[in-house]
């Protein structure tokens, strides 16, 4: 009859869905859906054992497409993340919940027509709470991480960035020029009174990041900030080049300003008023960076400029402010534990360190910091972070157009072939 025919496709339905949601438990990551999935698991294992008892009734012994099972569970394992998933099983319950309201229709006696009645409303229940939980990881999802998404808001970030008036700019800078002074200061206070040098770097460098931590916390400009996000428009040809090279300049001169404030104030009361330690930090530090070659200098540049651009890709890809906070910490810890030359920062402890009473030369700093620690962060910060990034959002792009495509197909497989979950 056609009926039991029809009921020994949705026993094999059933048991291919109680396969296959028992591969999606151990594939995805959330781990409520893992425990939905589980329970709908159990609920899809009850309904095949009524469709067997529907069926032994009429004589009838059913046995499992293996072959199918095995299909599905591919089909399945080329989707790559729990909302995709999602969507898969939300579909094919959709059409099941369809499938049980039509074959009840031409039930031969009351029975069995309430089971499959029964089974179509479990079905559209399993349909809804699929939605509501893709709904729910579509909320909570910040796609931290996630190139693309961090790319998006690096461009709009940008474009913002670009468009500012040059008053808002110049005293952004300023501010942030104070902010990362104020830290070295912090940082001399702290470390400057410990004889042993490892020590004293090692301290020195965990307090370093608290006049970046202030920066954020203002939304602030340094220069060497801006070597990705007003950049992405222009590759993204959104943007243009004499912006980029006002914004730099700007905020470039910005932080120089308000470093000097510092210096002025520090000038008028003496190095004593930032610390007791402070002065022989200041002195030590501005002759190690005063004395080293200018292709070293140049070099420890490239670093700096590296991990400051690194540093601004983080603070994008992660939501959470304190997360934000430690990404700071970790790369400006980076910075100071290896002397690296940001030219803003070196330079304030250099200046300060000439109040203090380091033999100081006004050319000597543009030759061996000023220039080689300007050019050097600009190329550490563009060429081998800001580019590389750019190139690899591009291939990116591809691999995401790809798998939708890929998706897309995979959906419309399993719905032409009717394998209902």
């Amino acid at each position: 009859m056609p009926f039991y025919k029809a009921l020994e496709e949705l026993y094999n339905q059933e048991k291919i869905a109680k396969r296959v949601y028992h591969y999606e438990i151990k594939k995805v990551e959330d781990k409520d859906l893992a425990i939905l999935l589980r329970f709908i698991s159990k609920t899809e294992q009850l309904h095949s054992d009524m469709l067997r008892e529907l069926l032994a009734s009429a004589g009838i012994e059913p046995e499992p497409d293996t072959q199918r099972t095995n299909d599905a569970v591919r089909l399945v394992s080329t989707l790559l993340n729990d909302k995709d998933i999602l969507r898969f099983n939300q579909i094919l319950e959709a059409q099941a919940a369809i499938s049980y309201r039509k074959y009840a229709n031409i039930a031969p006696d009351e029975k069995s027509k309430k089971i499959l009645l029964q089974i179509a409303e479990d079905e559209k229940y399993h349909e809804n709470r699929f939605s509501v939980m893709l709904a729910a990881i579509k909320n909570r999802e910040d796609k931290e991480g996630d190139p693309l998404y961090v790319f998006e808001k690096t461009v709009d970030e940008g474009k913002k960035r670009l468009s500012r008036s040059a008053l808002e700019l110049l005293f952004s800078g300023i501010i942030g020029g104070i902010s990362v002074t104020l830290g070295a200061l912090a940082s001399a206070a702290a470390s400057g009174g410990i004889a042993n040098q490892q020590i004293s770097l090692i301290v020195a460098s965990v307090i370093l990041p608290l006049g970046f931590f202030i920066l954020k916390l203002t939304n602030t400009d340094l220069f060497t900030a801006n070597f990705l996000i007003p950049i992405t428009p222009i590759l993204e040809r959104d943007g243009e080049i004499s912006k980029l090279l006002r914004l730099w300049t700007i905020t470039y001169i910005g932080n120089f300003l308000g470093v000097a404030i510092i210096l002025a104030l520090i000038a008028i009361g003496g190095i004593a008023s930032v610390g007791i330690f402070a002065k022989a930090h200041f002195i030590e530090l501005a002759d190690y960076k005063m004395h080293r070659s200018i292709i070293e200098t140049f070099i420890s540049a490239i670093f700096a400029g590296m991990l400051m651009t690194l540093m601004t890709w983080l603070v994008l890809a992660v939501k959470d402010r304190v997360a934000k906070l430690i990404a700071i910490w970790i790369i400006i810890f980076m910075i100071g534990i290896g002397s690296l030359t940001h030219v803003v920062l070196s330079s304030a402890e250099v200046f300060i360190g000439a109040i203090a009473g380091a033999p100081f030369n006004m050319i000597d700093w543009v030759i061996k910091l000023g220039i080689p620690g300007t050019i050097g962060n600009i190329i550490g910060g563009t060429i081998f972070i800001a580019t590389l990034y750019y190139l690899h959002i591009l291939h990116s792009r591809r691999d995401l157009t790809d798998y939708r495509r890929h998706k897309n197909a995979v959906l419309y497989e399993a719905i032409r072939k009717r394998i209902k979950l």
